[in-house]
């Protein structure tokens, strides 16, 4: 699977019908990166997305749907975008508008190594996710495998 990179897409909350448009538009883009993987997953998040298709837009492009189906589509098109948010982020609709966040909560409950500049504090486990955070405060979500260290993701 191909994540999509964590912060806000390249919009601002508008109305129901932009925001609607701005859904799709990142739902396309993330199913055309990913064709070559995930199938089966993929073809159920298309048939959402063509039903939105089906309901939305008119045949120039124009969205047609009234409120109440927008916001029901919306629902469906973030529930549908959250398959492509890396892992311990989610999809979700902020002040900066829509996009894909770290998901606070869920890294709590992961093992957590500060560093000041000299001294580490935490203890990194031997295996699994652990949050990295450096004397910046810049944030990265790290995973050891067999001894050997993967940066996930890292967030500044």
């Amino acid at each position: 699977m191909k994540y999509a990179n964590i912060g806000p897409l390249d919009n601002r909350p508008g109305t129901l019908s932009e925001d609607l448009e701005t859904l799709h538009d990142e739902l396309e883009w993330q199913l055309s990166r990913n064709e070559q993987n995930h199938a089966d997953m993929l073809d159920t998040i298309r048939r959402a997305y063509d039903h939105a298709l089906d309901e939305c837009w008119d045949e120039f492009g124009n969205v047609i749907c009234d409120d109440a189906r927008n916001l029901y589509h919306i629902e469906q098109l973030t529930y549908a975008l959250q398959e492509f948010a890396p892992p311990y982020c989610v999809f979700c609709e902020s002040a900066d508008g829509y996009g894909y966040f770290p998901d606070w909560c869920a890294l709590e409950e992961l093992p957590k190594v500060s560093c000041n500049g000299f001294q580490e504090t935490g203890e990194r486990p031997k295996s699994g996710e652990y949050v990295f955070v450096n004397d910046h405060g810049n944030t990265s979500l790290m995973s050891i495998d067999d001894g050997s260290e993967t940066e996930i993701w890292s967030i500044v």
